[in-house]
């Protein structure tokens, strides 16, 4: 254990280096000099002999630390790596003394902290920081969250448990899974193929089994580019509609049509009711197909019927716009369970999966749920019914479960990465939507022809 240490008008403080046996060894070495000069130049044999046992202790205490590196780090590689990361153990020395002292510096003179070993192995950080007296397992949580936060979003705790002793906490933590991160490289390798949603590499979702999708995260966890990475990837195959309760969406309008976008309550209305037409129109013409092809089960895909998504961003904000919100409701849930059938699909995104704002019976026909960020036990109940994690998620990480008996449990999503390569801006969503419009007017061509 460390002891902080405060003047009257400073913050606490403590001497580092004294925990390094090399310290200690060149203190003793000194001290041990100092001893020999002594003794040559005729001092007092008492004060040579307190220099030699000054240079003894000093030297004792070099042994002393240096057997704690070996004890809990056990290899000369594991102790360079402890060297190489002390401003690592110094930030998150500060983070425990910071969290520990909130509201309580000015009435003690001291703080306890625990004494913290960390290496770095194969891509891995291991942590093993002292259990002192007062704390409790359940502090494995908001220790791992301000470990985190110290390394920083590339890194995510993959491991953390009580030593056998009961004395030592332990943590692993393990670079975020980028492997997983969509990132195109080029407008050729944003996925177009109709009623497919890619949501990572080597995951995707086939829309008319896992219809509807729900996006919750708060502000900066990246929810809106999430958003847009899907919008990017359905432009060219399928109309977009809009529901956009915040208005961030509008710059779309410089080339999509504006009857595509709805933020006030007569628009969104008339959207609704536009939609609720087309999907009676395609009812029809899948009965029609049905009667002709003599096959049951025809759907909108397999008749060849271009899909069509509405996109409701910030629901709260919507059904702010609202006199009576439960109209709106009733609507929306009217959409969720009858558009499905029809190949019209809604991507849906709010901060919070609070019944409040997407009511259960809502909330249940979607077919795949994104959560983002790091969120408490109860919002990930709401979204997926059970606790996904108990740690921190790093920034552009979350959460999705799909409902399937393949996916029991809620697996981890990666921000799909659009702004590496420079495919974040209006000019890329502007070619995506003329590539689908090019492919609309050669096939009316062909029809006229």
């Amino acid at each position: 254990m460390r002891y902080f240490y405060k003047d009257k008008n400073s913050d606490f403080y403590s001497a580092r280096l004294l925990e390094s046996p090399t310290v200690w060894t060149w203190i003793s070495l000194g001290t041990a000099m100092g001893a020999f000069y002594l003794a040559s130049h005729g001092f007092p044999k008492e004060l040579v002999k307190i220099g030699f046992i000054a240079s003894i202790v000093f030297l004792g205490l070099a042994i002393w630390h240096g057997y704690l590196y070996w004890r809990y780090l056990g290899s000369i590689k594991r102790v360079l790596s402890y060297w190489s990361n002390l401003e690592l153990v110094w930030s998150l020395q500060t983070s425990l003394l910071n969290a520990k002292t909130t509201g309580a510096i000015a009435s003690h003179s001291y703080r306890v902290l625990p004494r913290i070993w960390v290496y770095r192995e194969k891509e891995k950080f291991f942590f093993k920081v002292q259990k002192i007296p007062g704390s409790f397992e359940e502090d494995l949580d908001h220790l791992s969250e301000l470990v985190g936060a110290t390394l920083g979003d590339r890194w995510e705790v993959v491991g953390k448990a009580l030593d056998p002793s009961g004395t030592w906490f332990e943590l692993v933590f393990g670079l975020v899974n980028q492997h997983l991160r969509f990132t195109p490289k080029v407008l050729g390798e944003i996925p177009q193929p109709a009623y497919t949603l890619k949501l990572m590499n080597g995951v995707s979702i086939d829309l008319t089994s896992l219809p509807h999708l729900a996006i919750f995260g708060l502000t900066g966890s990246r929810k809106t580019s999430t958003l847009l990475a899907f919008i990017a990837e359905v432009l060219p195959t399928s109309d977009v509609y809009f529901l956009d309760g915040k208005g961030e969406f509008s710059v779309l309008s410089s080339f999509i049509p504006a009857d595509h976008f709805a933020s006030s309550e007569d628009k969104i209305l008339n959207l609704l009711s536009k939609l609720i037409k087309i999907m009676k129109k395609r009812a029809k013409f899948v009965n029609e197909e049905v009667q002709k092809r003599g096959v049951m089960g025809l759907t909108a895909k397999k008749v060849g019927l271009k899909p069509i998504f509405l996109v409701v961003d910030e629901y709260a904000s919507v059904k702010a716009s609202f006199k009576k919100p439960k109209d709106l409701d009733s609507l929306m849930l009217q959409a969720l369970m009858q558009f499905r059938a029809y190949g019209i699909f809604v991507l849906y995104a709010s901060q919070s999966p609070n019944s409040k704002v997407l009511p259960v019976q809502m909330r249940e026909e979607f077919g795949t749920y994104i959560l983002l960020g790091t969120a408490n036990d109860d919002t990930q109940r709401m979204a997926f019914g059970e606790v996904a994690t108990t740690g921190t998620v790093p920034l552009g990480s979350g959460f999705y479960l799909t409902k399937t008996a393949q996916m029991p449990t809620p697996q981890r999503f990666e921000v799909p990465d659009f702004y590496k390569y420079g495919l974040n801006g209006i000019e890329t969503m502007k070619k995506l939507y003329e590539m689908g419009h090019k492919v609309d007017n050669i096939n009316k061509i062909l029809k006229k022809g």
